[in-house]
Order: C-alpha cells, then sequence, then structure tokens
C-alpha cells in the first residue's frame, strides 16, 4: 500500500472512531462551560478543541462537525504554504502590487507582503499567488496534503470561495494539528514563517493563533470560520477550529470572538 494510500486510510480511521463517540468526548483535563448553546445562540456550527500533544479531544456542534464547507480564507494557511514551496513566494516579505481594480475594503487596494496579505486576508494576493503556482502543482500538494475533498474546479484563483473545495472541522483540526506538530509535507522553515505570520496576539503568559474566514454576499455573512492554536502561560498548547453558519452575522470575526468567549470560559484564555 503506497505512502499516499495509507495516509488517507489513517485518516478515515480516525474519523471513524470520532463520530462513533458521542457529541462530545470528556477529556482528562478539557472540560465545556456549561450549555455551549450560548456561545452560538441562533447560529449553528462546531467547536473542537485538544492538546496538541496528547489525544484527548472535545468538540460540541454534532453533526456540524463533520459537515464540509468551503474555507473560505482559512485555506490561506494551504496556500501560502504551498507558494513559498514552489519558490513562488520567496518569504513572508515577498510582495505581490496591487492590480489596480477596485476592491471591497481600502486595505486590499495596495502593495501586499505575504505577511500583510495574511493579516488583512487580502483575496487578491492569494489569487495571484494561485495563479502562479498553476493547477497541476496546487492539485499535487492538495493531494498530498489530503485537504478535504481536494477539489480545485474550473476556477484555480476561487475554488476555496467557491465551493469546489471543502473541508469539515475536524479535518481543519487534524490539518492544524499537523501543521503547528510539524508534520506536512513542506519544508521545516516554510512552516515556521507560516506559523510565525499566524500569531494573532502575544503576551507574556499566552500566545494566540489562528486565520479567520468568511463567506459573505450582499453584506450578509452566512459562514465563519476560525481555526488555529493556543499556548497558555502554563505553557501547555492547544488546537481548535470553530465554524459557524447562519443567514447573517455569521463570519470569520464573529467565530473569533466565540472562540475567545469558550477559551476564557475553559479557564485557558483571559480577554484583555
Amino acid at each position: 500500500m503506497g505512502s499516499f494510500m495509507k495516509r488517507n486510510l489513517y485518516k478515515i480511521i480516525f474519523f471513524l472512531i470520532l463520530f462513533l463517540l458521542n457529541n462530545s468526548i470528556n477529556a482528562k483535563n478539557l472540560i465545556f462551560p456549561d450549555n455551549l448553546n450560548i456561545y452560538f445562540k441562533d447560529k449553528k456550527g462546531c467547536f473542537a478543541i485538544k492538546p496538541l500533544k496528547k489525544s484527548e479531544l472535545i468538540f460540541y456542534g454534532g453533526e456540524a462537525c463533520s459537515k464540509r464547507l468551503k474555507p473560505c480564507s482559512t485555506f490561506k494557511i494551504l496556500n501560502s504554504l504551498i507558494g513559498l514551496e514552489t519558490k513562488v513566494l520567496k518569504n513572508q516579505n515577498t510582495v505581490i502590487p496591487w492590480n489596480g481594480l477596485k476592491q471591497p475594503f481600502d486595505i486590499w487596494e495596495k502593495d501586499h507582503t505575504l505577511e500583510s496579505a495574511v493579516k488583512y486576508s487580502v483575496v487578491p494576493y492569494f489569487q495571484e499567488v494561485a495563479n502562479r503556482i498553476g493547477k497541476q502543482k496546487m492539485q499535487f500538494y492538495l493531494d498530498l496534503v489530503g485537504y478535504g475533498n481536494n477539489k480545485i474546479g474550473d476556477k484555480i484563483n476561487y475554488f476555496w470561495l467557491d465551493n469546489s473545495l471543502q473541508i469539515n472541522a475536524l479535518e481543519q483540526l487534524h490539518f492544524i494539528e499537523r501543521l503547528y506538530m510539524n508534520n506536512l509535507p513542506f519544508n521545516k522553515q516554510n512552516l515556521k514563517i507560516i506559523k510565525k505570520i499566524l500569531v494573532k496576539e502575544k503576551t507574556k503568559d499566552y500566545i494566540l493563533s489562528g486565520k479567520t474566514g468568511s463567506s459573505c454576499e450582499n453584506n450578509k455573512c452566512n459562514l465563519g470560520w476560525f481555526i488555529g492554536y493556543l499556548k497558555t502561560k502554563n505553557n501547555e498548547e492547544y488546537i481548535f477550529v470553530t465554524n459557524i453558519e447562519a443567514n447573517e452575522n455569521a463570519d470569520g470575526q464573529e467565530a473569533l470572538k466565540i472562540t475567545k468567549n469558550i477559551l476564557q470560559d475553559m479557564n485557558l484564555w483571559e480577554i484583555k
């Protein structure tokens, strides 16, 4: 059996075991606050968390955790890694000029580096990265990593936004775990670059890293993601994922807010 088939077989077994269990697994050291419905309110969604180097896992959301959705801007993590690995991007300082086209946000209408493009989630930057990578190489790395359904579709610069590429919350969690365990098939320096870029908040006690993703149309957002990593003041490390769906007010920033509130009530994070 080839390494690709083995990796996907192990992945399938992992998720089969997971879903044979109850809606949440009460880990030894991880306990959810009472009634997670209060965080999601009128939204459907999933929250999952596990220690980075342990097998314990708890998740909320039932079938929502196994529902594949478009990754939106959370795909920028893998897009960046592929760009670095294929030398399309040299490092975090690689500049791609603004193409001059009108954008929905003023901050997108300027030249960006990889670092600033991740920070401000600049879609045109990553569309150009994907164009330069090309469909053949992009498909090779999607298959190599095993990212959701691995589908590109017809548009190389839009497939993570148009429902061609889909991934569920627990698959996202597994991807993030491999990133922070240096188990993805990329150069270690490239992994280091991405992990540094993903840091959102850092104090003497905590490091919170991650990437949001949103699907919006006509000023109404119906899908939000936040996936990432937390290092606590006790040097404990966790990986987590949140997604939410609703007719409106469901975007990456709302998913980030929900994540922070849950982490705080689990005594893993202090909102400043």
